[in-house]
């Protein structure tokens, strides 16, 4: 009778210790996640910002390239010193718009059945579903980004070349037509 009587506390303290253990080893697990979250998290914040600073560089660059095309029009010239540097501002701002406007990633949608399914997890699973949209998440902004940025390069490198244009067009005008009327405005 004793024996059965130390059997069952020892299974019970044997029960409570694996219960103990397997639930210090969720603890251990959810605060791993809950760290690797954090740092996915931070991770997110950063392409956002990066996100958000290359939306600023694509609308000051839209508003120049707007700018260079009507600066570079002038009906007093002839169309083809002012054809080229016209012709890049236009396409520095269409790249520039495309930038803007580019974004391919949607947002994780969360339905009902989501989050009942959330819901009845574990804590455990849970955190390892949500940690997954985030990943995904952000790679689908990281790839984004990266396309944003090659419009961004592209838009400003068309835009430089819009503004050298001009100041090639005008000075080698100015040097190869020296004493030349070329400006004078021709009425037909």
């Amino acid at each position: 009778m004793r024996r059965s009587r130390r059997d069952r506390e020892a299974a019970v303290a044997t029960a409570e210790a694996k219960a103990e253990a397997e639930a210090a080893a969720e603890r251990a697990e959810s605060e791993k996640l809950s760290l690797v979250s954090a740092e996915v998290d931070r991770h997110l914040a950063d392409v956002a910002t990066r996100q958000s600073n290359a939306i600023t560089r694509a609308s000051i660059i839209l508003a120049a390239a707007g700018v260079s095309v009507f600066a570079t029009v002038d009906p007093r010239q002839d169309l083809w010193m002012t054809a080229l540097p016209t012709g890049l501002s236009f396409a520095a701002a269409l790249v520039s718009l495309a930038g803007l406007r580019y974004w391919k990633s949607d947002a994780a949608q969360s339905s009902l059945a989501r989050v009942q399914a959330l819901m009845a997890a574990t804590v455990v699973n849970a955190q390892w579903s949500l940690l997954n949209d985030k990943h995904k998440e952000l790679f689908a902004a990281r790839r984004d980004l990266k396309w944003k940025s090659r419009f961004v390069r592209w838009s400003t490198v068309l835009l430089v070349a819009a503004w050298m244009s001009v100041i090639a067009i005008k000075f080698g005008v100015d040097l190869l037509l020296l004493g030349s009327d070329y400006r004078e405005v021709r009425v037909l």
